[in-house]
């Protein structure tokens, strides 16, 4: 049998460039001639013949498992943190070692928010063979509206009392810096009893989502009495001095509308 001798190279050998693996089989033959010495080691009486076999790896690495495509709400931060560190899975026919390498370039959207990151891996062997890339796209985006609490959705106010109303609190699942518009309108009479302000808001996050409108109504009232404010006092007089007497008239007033 031949003595076989086996050299795990891995494509790194000065010696040998490019061999994955440099397989030596020895042949040892006795003749019994004193003249025949190349076989080292053996002594004399012996030759020796060697096939030496080089393997090559010219084969690409392949991937196993594959990635795919996928979109995520901006605050669903578990699953970004999942599709930002998930790998393909890959193999190479020949060579154990292997390395995966990955690119990522990140796309910014029109909000802060929004982006795209682009992945691109490929894996290369010890032997400077490339696999084909495979490319995934992770899709980070705000499609979730802003919400409003109101610290009240109305009351019923004195019409000589001040209109002073709470700020609302606004919400939004990724935007921390909210802002809020408002609009007040005034519908009905005092006279009649059915005046009423209505305050309407509407915030709006950095990606254009618009919550829903919501209003605090606060029903006017009048209940104070008029009263006047100025009202002639008692006079006496002689009959002499009634024929040029000019009266004085009672001045009415209200607090919240004409008298």
């Amino acid at each position: 049998l031949p003595i076989v001798v086996i050299e795990e190279l891995g494509c790194s050998s000065s010696v040998y460039p490019g061999v994955l693996r440099r397989i030596t089989r020895v042949f040892v033959v006795e003749t019994g001639n004193s003249l025949d010495v190349l076989c080292d080691s053996l002594g004399v009486g012996f030759i020796c013949d060697a096939q030496v076999i080089e393997v090559n790896d010219t084969q690409n690495p392949q991937f196993i498992d594959l990635l795919s495509d996928i979109t995520l709400e901006c605050d669903n931060t578990a699953a970004i943190e999942l599709a930002f560190s998930n790998l393909p899975t890959f193999n190479d026919g020949c060579n154990s070692n292997v390395s995966l390498n990955t690119d990522s370039v990140i796309i910014d959207g029109a909000c802060p928010q929004n982006y795209t990151v682009v992945k691109t891996f490929t894996v290369t062997d010890a032997c400077g063979n490339i696999s084909a890339p495979h490319e995934i796209t992770i899709t980070i985006e705000d499609t979730e509206a802003p919400t409003i609490t109101l610290p009240t959705e109305g009351f019923q106010l004195e019409c000589t009392e001040p209109l002073i109303l709470e700020d609302p609190v606004v919400d939004d699942n990724c935007d921390l810096d909210m802002t809020w518009t408002e609009e007040t309108i005034d519908s009905g009479d005092i006279s009649t009893g059915d005046l009423m302000s209505t305050t309407t808001y509407i915030a709006m996050d950095d990606c254009g989502n618009i919550s829903e409108a919501v209003s605090v109504v606060v029903h006017i009232v009048d209940t104070q009495d008029p009263f006047f404010s100025f009202f002639p006092p008692d006079t006496l007089l002689s009959c002499e001095q009634s024929g040029g007497f000019i009266p004085q008239t009672a001045i009415p007033a209200d607090s919240c509308s004409e008298a």
